[in-house]
Formats: C-alpha cells, structure tokens, sequence
C-alpha cells in the first residue's frame, strides 16, 4: 500500500519510521508551523529520500493537490494534523485519507481530547481510525482499539504510549479501506470539544477534590504546562502530584498548605479533607520540586489559589 502521511507533532514520528521500515511511505505532508516535530520530520524525509511538503491552509487545494497528484498515493493517513482536507484533496488517493483519532468519537472529537480524557478520569481510551470527510473528526469509523489509562499516567506519556502502538493498527485499517464496498460504515456527527481555557487549567481548591485535582493536573502535563493555581498572589503550575497522608494536622481551609520541609517537600489539603503532596511545580521562572519550594521558604499555613493570601503575606517568591 502507497501511504502518504499527515503529521504535526511528535507523536507521528513513530509511525512516519514505521512506515517507512515497510517501504509503503510514499510522502509526508506537514504544517507551516516551526516546531521541533516538523524539524525531526524534514531531517528523516530527507536522509531517507521520501518526498517531503509543508502546506499552510491557503495552501492545502492547489499546492497539495498537485503534489499528491505527482504522486499517486493509494491512501493517505493523518495523526495530529490540525487542518481540515478539502473534499478535493480527500478524493485523491485511490482509497481516501484515514485519520487516527485518541479518543472515542463523537464523545472526544476536537483538538485536544487526551486532556478531557484524563479530566474525566476515562479508565481507557479509545485509537480511533476513521475515514475522513470535510468535517472534523467525522466519517465512517473503521478501526477503534481501547488501551487502558495507566494509574497515574500524564497526558505526555499516554500520548507517547499511544504513539507507539498507532503502527501496529494500520494493516487492519488497509484491509478495511479495502473492503469499503463490503462494510456497512456509520459516520459519525461530532461536536467537538473545545481547547481547554484558562479556567478549564485552574484548580478549584474549594470545589474540585483531590482525585480530581490529580487528574487535572496529569491532563495539563505536558501541553499545557501544567495545572494553574496561585501561591502569593503568582501564578504558578504544578506538574505533578501524588496522594500522601499527613498525620496531625491542624484543621484547615482547602487549598492551604499543612506541612512543608526540606526534607518531605510540600502538602496541600483538598476539598475532600485528602492531601496531596506536590512534586514537581513551575514558576515564572523555573521548574522545581517541591522540596526546593520548602527550602526558598514556603510555610505550612500558606494558601495556593487567587484571593487566599495570608495576612501580611510577602507576595515575592524571590528569596535573593
């Protein structure tokens, strides 16, 4: 099979070398933007002597189409490429283009659905392939494979697993493609989800609890660099968290922090009167753990969340 691939992040790689490895990658299309995956993705086209093109969205009907006219591709095939084909372009290789989706759909179509997913403490998710049409995240489901969520896993490594095991799913994929006129397809009408905002990033130390919290902050690692909260009155982003239990603690409002050492680190209470030890956390200015936050000073009785500043509270995390 003559594959063309989509691609716009890290987690393509793995699949663009796979392909490769079989001899059946016959092109790689990715975006105008300048990041470290379209990079990677250009030195391996490159040394491998794959034809390579990068497409903008005013690009994508007459340059790309022309380009995978040239080259006569047999099926396309799309992870994390954020922009939507044209029906014209769709048309092009002999059995359409097939977009692999992480995450059940309609439930989490949209661009980001690892983070609602981890949000929402899925226990699994769900390696959609599904024929693509002009609208996002929708057409004849093809090929769907659930892959537990491992306790505790971020959004970067669940994406990373995922990556791995996209390859492995393609040949079920051919073989559907290829009995299009033997299977009854559903399409699929999807709503999507939108890009998670700034509140969407922010704990609730008063309304969320601490299993909550855990999960939002494993959503936000590493896209959206971490879960948002305050710590005198700056903002700041945890990265990770684990649950901890905290004997003999005085009784106090969620959100505020009930031990802090330089040998133990950091422990917040939460809604649900659980603590939460914090391990890794990012400033303005630099990534630390939470250790290194007890010896630049911070206090138990100190509050994290906006309006939950102590009296007489220094707003400055400088300790220089």
């Amino acid at each position: 099979m003559r594959i063309v691939l989509f691609i716009n992040s890290t987690l393509g790689i793995p699949l663009m070398v796979k392909l490769e490895e079989q001899r059946c990658l016959r092109g790689v299309v990715i975006t105008d933007y300048s990041h470290e995956a379209n990079h990677s993705a250009e030195t391996f086209a490159k040394h491998k002597n794959i034809p390579l093109i990068q497409v903008d969205k005013e690009g994508l009907l007459n340059n790309l189409s022309e380009w995978l006219k040239q080259l006569d591709p047999e099926m396309g095939l799309c992870l994390t490429f954020p922009y939507r084909l044209p029906e014209a372009v769709l048309d092009i290789p002999t059995f359409g283009i097939v977009n692999c989706h992480f995450g059940a759909l309609p439930e989490y179509a949209g661009p980001a659905p690892l983070f609602w997913i981890l949000k929402n403490r899925e226990k699994t998710v769900a390696m959609t392939f599904h024929q693509m049409t002009d609208v996002m995240d929708s057409g004849p489901e093809l090929v769907k494979v659930a892959v537990p969520i491992l306790a505790g896993e971020n959004q970067g490594l669940l994406g990373a697993r995922l990556s791995q095991l996209v390859a492995a799913q393609v040949p079920k994929v051919i073989e559907k493609v290829k009995a299009r006129e033997k299977v009854l397809f559903v399409s699929v009408s999807a709503t999507p989800l939108k890009r998670p905002n700034l509140q969407d990033l922010t704990i609730d130390w008063q309304q969320q609890d601490s299993e909550q919290i855990e999960a939002l902050v494993n959503a936000c690692n590493s896209s959206y660099g971490g879960a948002i909260t305050y710590l005198r009155e700056s903002m700041i982003w945890i990265l990770e968290v684990s649950p901890a239990e905290v004997p003999n603690t005085a009784l106090l409002a969620p959100g505020s922090i009930v031990h802090s050492s330089q040998q133990n680190g950091l422990f917040v209470l939460c809604s649900d009167y659980r603590y939460l030890k914090l391990n890794i956390l990012k400033t303005s200015e630099c990534i630390l753990t939470g250790t290194k936050l007890a010896a630049l000073g911070i206090r138990s009785g100190e509050k994290l969340g906006l309006g939950l500043l102590s009296p007489n509270q220094n707003l400055s995390l400088d300790k220089q």
